[in-house]
Order: C-alpha cells, then sequence, then structure tokens
C-alpha cells in the first residue's frame, strides 16, 4: 500500500525495451522479470501543500506540506497497445531513503504486450488482484497513531491517463476513494491522560464497504457486493491512541479511514477504555456529511467525561424536602406528621411541580417507555467511566392528543383533567402499595415526542454520593403514599411514591429491569426529584 497525496503528480518515465524474449512466455506473468525485456515506470511522490481542511497522509501536519510514499508492496496496472491491462513487479526504489520516487516493471513480449502507444491508461487498486474490482473493507485496522499505512488494504484507489510518449510520460493520480481523519479530544487533562481510544464505528444510511465494480474507474453510484453500512477501524494498542490532548493533535490520536464516496447522515461511535480497562462508547452524529471522491476530510469530537458535580447532586433530595439531599440543611429539615384522611400531596413549592401519582400513572401506562443503555452521557464515577442509561417518556402534551384522538377520553379533557384523575379514578388517596408498567429496549423512533430520564440512581443515605448510578431511573412524584407509616425512634416517617427502573445491578452486563415500578419508598431517600416534560 501507499501513502498518497490526493490528486498528486506522479511523473513517470516509460523505458521501453529494445529486443524480445522468443522463449516460452506463456506462464511468466508472475515470475520474476530480472532477466526479460521491461518497461519500467518511474513513479514520483512529490510534497503537496495541504489546507487545514484536507489531509492527505499519516505524516501531514496542519497547514504544511504533505510527505507521501510509495510502500514496497505497491503495484500498478497499466493498459498495453493491445488494450489489457498487465500488474507490475511491486515498487523498487533506486534510493532506499527515498520512498518518493519507485520503480514498476512490466514485462515487454508478444505475451505480455507492448507500451509504444502515448497516453496508457494507469489504475491503481490497492491490494486487489483485479483491475477491476476494488474492495472497501467494513473491518480496517491502524497500528500507530497518524499512520495510514493501511490505506491499500483498506480500499484506496486510482485512475489516471499517462501524458506523454517516447519513453518519456507523466501522469495524476486521481483517487476514487473518500477518506476520513478522525481527530478526538479530552478537554480535561486530569481525566484525559488516562483514557484511549480503541476502536471507531461508522454507521451510515447507505452502503459504504463492499465490492466494486471498477470497470470504468470510479465507485460512484456504485452498488457494491458483499455490501455493508458499517465500516469498523479498530486502532492498536501498543502505540494506544490516548486521549491526552485538549486539542486536535494528529500524532496523539489521528486515525483514518477509507470508504466510498457520497453523502450520508453518519453515527460515529468511539469505543474508549480507561486506566481498568473499562470500555465505554461516546456516539456522534453527523447529518448530510459529503465524502467526496478523492478527498479526505476531518472528523473531530469533544470525547471528555462528565464529572458529577451539582447539576446531578442538586438533583437528589428527601420526599417533599426543600433542599438537596447532599445539603446540610437537609439534616434540620423536619419530616412531615402523618394523617390518613384528606388528599395527602407534597407542600413544598419545589415538590409541587413534580409530576404526581395520576399524571405519574399517564406517563408510565400511556407514554410508551422505553429503555436504553446510554443517551445521559458519559461521566467518571470513582475514578472510573460510566455510560448512564435512562428512560425515554412520552411528553404530557402528545399523550393528551393521543388519548383524545383514539375517544379514550372526552375531546374536553385537559392537562388539568389528568392530575386530578387516572382514566376516571384518583389515586392520590391510595393506599395502593404500587403499579408495574411494561418498558421497551432502545431509542423511540420518533423522539420528538418524547423526554429523558437520566439513570442518576440515587444518593446514598450515610455516604452522600451516588449509588446505582447509569442504571437506575429513581424519581419522586409529589404524591405521599397513605399507609405503613411508622414511627421508629418516636419520630414519624413517611413515604413518597417514586418511578423506579433499570437494571438490577451495577455489572458489565447487568440484567434489565424490563418491568419498571410506580412504589412507595421511605422519605428519606434520596431519589432524584425533577419536573417532567
Amino acid at each position: 500500500m501507499k501513502k498518497l497525496s490526493f490528486l498528486c503528480v506522479a511523473a513517470l518515465l516509460f523505458a521501453s525495451c529494445a529486443s524480445e524474449d522468443n522463449a516460452n512466455q506463456s506462464n511468466k506473468s508472475q515470475q520474476d522479470t530480472t532477466n526479460v525485456p521491461t518497461v519500467t515506470f518511474v513513479g514520483y511522490q512529490p510534497e503537496t501543500t495541504a489546507s487545514a481542511k484536507t489531509r492527505t497522509t499519516a505524516t501531514h501536519e496542519r497547514g504544511k506540506a504533505a510527505k507521501v510514499f510509495w510502500e514496497p508492496t505497491d503495484r500498478i496496472w497499466v493498459k498495453n497497445d493491445q488494450g489489457t491491462f498487465r500488474q507490475s513487479d511491486p515498487a523498487t526504489f533506486p534510493t532506499a531513503s527515498n520512498k518518493a520516487q519507485a520503480n514498476f516493471k512490466l514485462r515487454t513480449s508478444y505475451w505480455d504486450g507492448y507500451y509504444k502507444k502515448f497516453n496508457p491508461e494507469v489504475r491503481y487498486v490497492g491490494t486487489s488482484n483485479n483491475v477491476n474490482s476494488v474492495r472497501i473493507a467494513n473491518q480496517q485496522t491502524q497500528t500507530n497513531p497518524n499512520d495510514f499505512s493501511h490505506l491499500g488494504v483498506a480500499g484506496d484507489c486510482g485512475t489516471a491517463t499517462a501524458q506523454g510518449g517516447g519513453g518519456d510520460h507523466q501522469f495524476t493520480l486521481e483517487h476514487k476513494a473518500s477518506y476520513l481523519c478522525f481527530v478526538p479530544r479530552c478537554t480535561n487533562a486530569s481525566i484525559g491522560a488516562n483514557l484511549k481510544v480503541t476502536k471507531i464505528t461508522v454507521t451510515a444510511d447507505k452502503d459504504i464497504a463492499g465490492d466494486y465494480n471498477f470497470s470504468d474507474g470510479t465507485l460512484i453510484g456504485k452498488t457494491p457486493s458483499n455490501a455493508s453500512k458499517t465500516i469498523t477501524l479498530n486502532l492498536g494498542s501498543a502505540s494506544p491512541f490516548t486521549l491526552n490532548t485538549t486539542t486536535e493533535n494528529l500524532s496523539v490520536n489521528g486515525a483514518y479511514m477509507v470508504l466510498a464516496p457520497g453523502t450520508y447522515n453518519l453515527t460515529i461511535d468511539y469505543e474508549v477504555k480507561d486506566n481498568s480497562n473499562t470500555a465505554i462508547s461516546f456516539t456522534k452524529t453527523l447529518s448530510g456529511f459529503t465524502c467526496a471522491e478523492g478527498k479526505i476530510r476531518d472528523v473531530t469530537a469533544n470525547l471528555t467525561p462528565k464529572e458529577i458535580g451539582s447539576e446531578i447532586y442538586n438533583s437528589y433530595r428527601a420526599f417533599d424536602a426543600i433542599y438537596p439531599y447532599t445539603d446540610s440543611h437537609v439534616i434540620s429539615t423536619p419530616y412531615h406528621g402523618a394523617t390518613n384522611t384528606g388528599t395527602h400531596e407534597a407542600t413544598t413549592p419545589f415538590f409541587k411541580t413534580l409530576p404526581n401519582i395520576n399524571e405519574a400513572l399517564y406517563y408510565v401506562k400511556n407514554g410508551d417507555p422505553h429503555w436504553v443503555s446510554s443517551g445521559g452521557g458519559v461521566y467518571v464515577n470513582e475514578g472510573r467511566l460510566v455510560t448512564v442509561g435512562g428512560l425515554w417518556l412520552k411528553k404530557k402534551s402528545v399523550i393528551l392528543a393521543e388519548l383524545k384522538a383514539s375517544g379514550s377520553v372526552p375531546a374536553t379533557f385537559t392537562e388539568t383533567n389528568m392530575k386530578e384523575q387516572y382514566m376516571g379514578t384518583d389515586y392520590r388517596n391510595s393506599t395502593t402499595g404500587g403499579w408495574t408498567f411494561t418498558i421497551h429496549t432502545g431509542a423511540p423512533s420518533n423522539i420528538g415526542d418524547y423526554f429523558f430520564l437520566p439513570a442518576f440512581g440515587e444518593c446514598g443515605w450515610t455516604s452522600n454520593k451516588p449509588e446505582s448510578f447509569g442504571y437506575q431511573c429513581l424519581y419522586w412524584t409529589s404524591s405521599r403514599y397513605n399507609d405503613n407509616n411508622y414511627t421508629p425512634l418516636g419520630q414519624v416517617y413517611l413515604f413518597g411514591y417514586a418511578i423506579m427502573c433499570g437494571l438490577t445491578y451495577a455489572s458489565e452486563t447487568p440484567s434489565p429491569i424490563f418491568n419498571g415500578q410506580i412504589h412507595w419508598s421511605n422519605q428519606g431517600g434520596g431519589y432524584c426529584a425533577v419536573p417532567f416534560q
């Protein structure tokens, strides 16, 4: 394979041999050409100045010239005077230290053909043994950062028409694949030093890899066989692709991919591991992203995990508490006395903004709950990476519109009515222990109709730290449970209803709870308290 510039000029000299070999040549296509008449193509790889948005090879630095090289395994195909493409021997180098110039030999004979005509066609098809076929690999491997030496193996290809004659020809190689250069970063230096990218997976809405017919010298508009909409770039571990950089830095983690040209909606998944070898994924999307023929595009990404800060701690509260759970004021917040008469709802201004039990039932029974294992972001918790899952629920306005459309409620039914009763019954006075609801897995298709509850778990009673973080949703309603009050140590405790769902335990391969529940919980539990949409 070669490290080539895109739209780079390669000067070739065609040195035609005067003599012909009259010996038996019928089986010499794979033989050594040392002692047979040959024509030599001398290929030059010049430096090509690149703009900030154009990458050429692994040796390229932004704003500087790109150094391009041939590889010892490179071969070219040339159409002989008889109209047949013949493959050259592997590249050799007149000067060992100068890989920008290489010689390619093709034998000339009655059987192999001659190269006396002007303007012969030249093709490069990477490692393919068929001049009319190019394979763009759906599994690509890069060993070292900022090294595109896997270019040919991954599916690079190009065409040219040699100009000139009389033994002196030049051509401009036009690359026909498209290329991506990934340059991720982590803006938190203390975290990034412990992280490395191990895999990049690109998924498109159309085929981007497979076996392409290259008989007309283009990949555009082609439907490949063995087609794939996904390409995975596996990154080497011997020289880690670290995130120990707060800015884009090719030498630290530059990663390259070959794909078919086209305009795509791309989903890019970055697999990242920390020092404990915990693997998590950052997912990015690009819509209407054009990958032009013969061009390379930078793809930057901020892969900075979030730190657990006030955003999360301020969401933890005891039931009907005035202050967040970790605030010192919570210690002096009185527990409310318990009675079994009347409607029992939260009394603090903030908790009154939460859905009550009737509204919560609409959300979980009619809101089409969907559990996803990611979507709430990537965090660092206790020094380890955690991908936060969560629950998608339909918005209240969407639920109400669908209930009206189905005739389940009157056309005059309002969101205020949803607070007062669930399908004809007011559960604010209920002593029911709980309700279950079914959860689907995977994100809903019409995601604009939904809102997301991240799986922030709860704040520990004694630790004052997040527990079950990333894999459980525990969210208070504004409704109290009207039974099972008890008075240990002479203090009255209440129970509040909460929406509960998620995974059964923190594990590398946790088991999902497919049936969530609304259930009462001790007032002192540090669950999440947030208004719903």
